[in-house]
């Protein structure tokens, strides 16, 4: 059975940005891949490569057109839709991610409820 893979938001960024430190690695990683197997990249990662734009935007960053670029290259990879169904699995992914790199932020929210309406 041939897996396919579906690119969180870094990759594609580290992939479509030739200026990013890891970018040769990371194009490296994605030829290795088995060429027959399907490659997307969620509407999530869209969103959060539109969320970077919008605060360079806000920031009056002068990388404006390179980010642009960025995200016009996104999306034209392919797109895996997003269901019902993904959000369980992409909250998990979510809360493993900030368990292990945001610690002192989920500390500060001890007994707080988050991201539900009290």
């Amino acid at each position: 059975m041939m897996e396919d893979y579906l690119f969180d938001t870094c990759l594609v960024s580290q992939y479509l940005d030739p200026t990013r430190d890891k970018h040769e690695t990371v194009k490296q990683y994605i030829a290795s891949l088995n060429k027959k197997a399907a490659k997307y990249i969620s509407l999530i990662s869209i969103a959060e490569l539109e969320f970077g734009f919008q605060l360079a935007v806000q920031q009056k960053q002068i990388a404006l057109p390179q980010i642009q670029s960025l995200l016009k290259k996104a999306k034209q990879m392919p797109l895996l839709e997003v269901t019902q169904h993904t959000s369980s699995h992409y909250a998990l992914i979510k809360a493993r991610v900030a368990a292990k790199y945001c610690p002192s932020v989920l500390k500060k929210l001890d007994g707080q409820t988050v991201g539900l309406m009290n």
